[in-house]
């Protein structure tokens, strides 16, 4: 018999019952729509995530820091460079190194308007802006002939709910930093109050905002955002708190004009080992968010199992209905069966009929899943959307389906009914035929 007629055969004995397999196709919707819907979730956030650092350019980045990997003080240090303004032009001059800025970050409430939020304050040198360290979508860059001017990110002004950008140019920026206040009436307090804690005061200082950034500052070994930007020369004159991470506590005894720590930029995630290796032969400590990449596609790893093993379920409940519907679809046709090995039909051909007929409810079921989980899955993007857009997100697309797993959904859902009616098939192929055809 050819494969064609097979084909046809199946085909037609699956339309005679539209109901059974109706219902049975249905089955293999919901537990393979499930489980597209779920590896797209696991899909989109990746995709997101990976999107994120590439926006963000983190992949780009390399920390430079002088933390030594001995714990016995008294071991000798290497003669490295000290982190300063030197060295920061020192790096500028290096193959594929766009810039180097250091890294100063200070926490702040930071007001414009009537509303005030608290943020990381990120210290720039102007010059750091032109190898877009941030971009600008409106306005300009920091500038030595405007000190009092600030860069505020567009996600900031959005968690505010201000308008577009060019509305707020020129708006004032109130920073209020924490300080320590050793005055006499803060000991008092610090002393005589109930409430016990450091000697901490505040101090507000007048900027304005001068550009509005597409996204947050961003730096250090651990990718905090810094929604507000001001220049060097503005912070050297403010009283401030500057601690980027608690090891600023163990490392107070930084020289004077310097860093603890240098973000490079480089050109290309291509180069950052180059650059990286170059760094190191200079004795200098390094870390870039691409040594994560590893770890983090591992996570993803894992979660892409745990999404697939509960999305299974419903596919293997979904297989338990093929297997009843062809068991009872070889009890109806337990006459005809006979017939056909009667006049000639061997095993092999029964057996491929019931086969392709499901595999071809695999297929339909399969199908149906992919469409069902593209409308789910769209429904949900939306109603997440038009609430993040609400409460000041930005819209995201938290579902993918590349082609890899669209073809391999539906491919499974044709693997699992193709196994699902093995023993069916191979029970028609045993049919005696003289007793099916004495079969009432």
């Amino acid at each position: 018999m050819k494969r064609t007629d097979q084909i046809a055969l199946a085909w037609d004995n699956l339309v005679k019952t539209k109901l059974r397999t109706f219902l049975t196709t249905s089955g293999i919707m919901i537990g393979t729509g499930s489980l597209i819907c779920m590896m797209a979730f696991g899909q989109g956030v990746q995709h997101n995530v990976k999107q994120q650092f590439d926006d963000l350019g983190l992949f780009n980045y390399i920390v430079v820091s002088q933390e030594r990997e001995t714990s016995d003080p008294a071991a000798p240090e290497a003669a490295v460079p000290p982190l300063d303004e030197a060295l920061m032009e020192s790096l500028c001059k290096l193959p594929h190194v766009e810039g180097a800025y250091p890294e100063l970050r200070f926490p702040a409430m930071v007001r414009i308007g009537e509303i005030e939020q608290f943020t990381l304050v990120q210290v720039l040198p102007a010059q750091s802006l032109s190898f877009s360290v941030v971009p600008i979508i409106a306005g300009e860059t920091l500038s030595a002939e405007d000190p009092q001017g600030a860069v505020v990110s567009m996600g900031f002004l959005r968690q505010l709910g201000a308008h577009p950008p060019p509305s707020h140019l020129g708006a004032s920026v109130e920073i209020r930093t924490l300080t320590l206040d050793f005055g006499l009436e803060s000991l008092l307090k610090m002393v005589f109050s109930q409430r016990r804690g450091l000697p901490i005061g505040q101090k507000d200082y007048a900027f304005h905002v001068r550009g509005v950034s597409s996204r947050a500052g961003m730096g250090g070994s651990i990718p905090i955002r810094s929604e507000v930007i001001i220049g060097m020369q503005a912070a050297a004159a403010m009283d401030k708190l500057e601690i980027n991470s608690l090891v600023d506590f163990f490392n107070s005894d930084t020289p004077p004009g310097t860093f603890n720590s240098i973000t490079v930029q480089v050109d290309s995630p291509t180069h950052v080992d180059a650059v990286r290796d170059t760094l190191k032969k200079q004795g200098f400590q390094t870390f870039a968010m691409l040594d994560q990449m590893e770890e983090m596609k591992q996570g993803f790893i894992i979660m892409d199992l745990f999404l697939l093993a509960i999305g299974m379920i419903g596919t293997l409940v979904s297989s338990l209905g093929i297997v009843n519907t062809m068991v009872m679809t070889v009890m109806e046709r337990y006459r005809e069966i006979g017939i056909m090995k009667a006049v000639g039909a061997p095993d092999r051909d029964i057996r491929a009929i019931f086969i392709v007929e499901s595999g071809l409810i695999g297929l339909i079921g399969g199908l149906m899943g992919l469409l069902l989980a593209w409308m789910v899955s769209h429904t949900i993007n939306f109603i997440v959307n038009v609430v993040g857009v609400r409460q000041g997100m930005p819209p995201m697309t938290y579902f993918t389906f590349p082609l890899w797993l669209c073809i391999s959904g539906v491919g499974l859902a044709i693997l699992v009914s193709i196994v699902a009616g093995l023993a069916p098939a191979q029970r028609a192929a045993s049919v005696d035929p003289v007793s099916a055809l004495r079969h009432d």
